[in-house]
């Protein structure tokens, strides 16, 4: 890393982040606590293993996060969940929660990409007034993407959210 180039912005890195503790050359698909703020987690949903060449479409997941985002926004859960997206990389998502206990939002995630699974109708929030990029979805895909995970998070527990480390 080039600290010269951080210093002419006036920037020092003091710390560095506890995800990039992680070792990514251990880290199998799951579900992951990343950071604990007071009452708001962090978590990793994994769907790939890192750099093992294999990464999301971006019209299935972009299709998957509406429908996932209108589940949430349709629930109980609508008030605990503060953000759902993907992550940088291309395998997997980000899921922020605020007051929901780690088997919480273990179930409400298998519930939610069950949905997602069984999902056959017309794609949610999917008009031009919308929707930024509202041509490039993939139901199809999306529901294969869910398939693929639902056996990971069927089998997950408290316990296993906990990254490896280096």
């Amino acid at each position: 890393m080039d600290m010269d180039y951080f210093k002419s912005f006036d920037l020092e890195i003091s710390q560095r982040f506890e995800t990039f503790d992680v070792d990514r050359s251990k880290l199998e698909r799951g579900m992951y606590v990343s950071r604990i703020d007071d009452d708001v987690v962090t978590y990793d949903l994994r769907t790939r293993t890192p750099n093992c060449g294999s990464v999301m479409d971006n019209s299935a997941v972009h299709t998957l996060c509406h429908l996932f985002v209108t589940y949430v926004n349709s629930s109980d859960f609508k008030k605990k969940v503060i953000y759902f997206g993907p992550n940088a990389s291309g395998t997997g998502f980000v899921l922020i929660t605020r007051g929901m206990f780690h088997n919480e939002t273990i179930a409400m995630c298998k519930k939610i990409f069950e949905f997602i699974r069984d999902y056959t109708s017309e794609i949610p929030m999917c008009s031009p007034e919308e929707c930024a990029n509202f041509k490039a979805h993939h139901l199809d895909g999306a529901r294969k993407e869910a398939t693929l995970y639902l056996p990971i998070l069927n089998r997950w527990s408290g316990d296993l959210l906990v990254y490896p480390k280096k």
